[in-house]
């Protein structure tokens, strides 16, 4: 009977210590659709600034900081991207603190993504990558590569170059101590003697 009650008693705690858990819901700072129409917003907005070749007026304002920065890395990955096209796909992903936000657009040369980070008082930054393929990215690996190692030899001829040159710098050092050594060699004539 000790024994049943002892058993009972434990499957008691047991069913009594996992009912006691509760999931924790997770609260994120908005949801996925929410951050991907804020981010589609906001690149609109973006692209329609810089469509207007305004950006002279929103630089003096410090309410636009933000949006010429983004206006900026839009202009220097448009060298590359070309016209823009539209928006062809957005995601998000969000947690309790941030949001960031990946907008896909089209170009006329390249694709690129806009992404932007949004924190709890707003939005953070705007940047603009530009989307290469492989070959395009292998192309400018190689030359990267082709150039810090060219830039390598170059200074290693210079160096031995220099290392060459000691020889004639110890023929120059020998000749300027051989002019020291014969004027210490030559005596001075002696003073004559007074006359008595």
């Amino acid at each position: 009977m000790k024994k049943s009650l002892l058993v009972l008693g434990m499957i008691t705690c047991i069913f009594g210590l996992t009912a006691c858990g509760t999931e924790k819901e997770e609260v994120t700072l908005m949801s996925e659709q929410q951050a991907v129409a804020m981010g589609e917003e906001y690149v609109e907005k973006i692209v329609d600034i810089y469509e207007s070749d305004n950006i002279d007026t929103y630089k003096e304002d410090e309410e636009y900081k933000l949006f010429v920065k983004a206006v900026d890395s839009l202009e220097s990955a448009s060298e590359d991207m070309g016209s823009y096209m539209g928006i062809v796909s957005s995601e998000a992903t969000v947690d309790e603190e941030s949001a960031v936000v990946s907008v896909n657009v089209e170009g006329s040369s390249h694709d690129a993504v806009i992404e932007v980070i949004i924190e709890e008082d707003g939005v953070d930054s705007i940047t603009t990558n530009v989307t290469y393929s492989f070959g395009e990215s292998m192309e400018k690996a190689a030359l990267n590569t082709l150039l810090g190692m060219g830039t390598v030899f170059v200074v290693l001829i210079l160096i031995c170059f220099l290392i060459s040159c000691f020889k004639f710098i110890s023929v120059f050092e020998n000749k300027n101590k051989n002019k020291g050594a014969d004027k210490a060699e030559t005596p001075k004539a002696a003073p004559a003697p007074a006359p008595v």
